[in-house]
């Protein structure tokens, strides 16, 4: 999945992660407007609090659709140092995001160690301001195409 030529510690990533088998726990889909679930209200508000836990991130357009996220990040390289000052890259924020909403979700549904996401995710490393912005339009309007799809 990972791209074999980028080392993915800094620059502006689109990513999407899916629910595990896809079901729809986080939001609802009606007439093109999402009704954000309380999983969903997790979600969002982990992704707001993702730079205290990863101070190098900056955080970008996002959206939980029912069964999966899109998110832009973008990675500050120097910020970015562990205990051990090595680099975070992305694949350690996602996982950690990943992990602390699946404890949070499972908690919700007062159960333990049930998936809450499927294994990996897909990203695309963000090349230049055309893409981006792109990507924030793609980001804005997927519940409208998602909605056209499904009538």
């Amino acid at each position: 999945m990972r791209h074999p030529a980028h080392d993915y510690l800094g620059g502006g990533y689109f990513v999407t992660f899916t629910t595990h088998n896809r079901i729809p726990i986080l939001s609802s889909l009606r007439s093109a407007n999402l009704d954000i679930k309380p999983a969903g209200r997790i979600v969002h508000a982990l992704w707001e609090s993702l730079p205290e836990y990863y101070p190098g991130v900056m955080l970008d357009a996002f959206i939980t659709m029912p069964d999966h996220v899109h998110c832009i990040i973008i990675l500050t390289q120097p910020k970015l140092l562990n205990q051990k000052g090595k680099v975070k890259p992305l694949p350690e924020v996602i996982r950690g995001f990943k992990s602390m909403s699946s404890r949070q979700i499972n908690k919700l549904f007062n159960r333990t160690g049930v998936p809450v996401w499927q294994e990996g995710y897909h990203d695309r490393v963000i090349r230049n301001d055309r893409e981006l912005d792109s990507f924030r339009q793609y980001i804005v309007t997927n519940p409208i195409r998602v909605d056209m799809k499904s009538n």
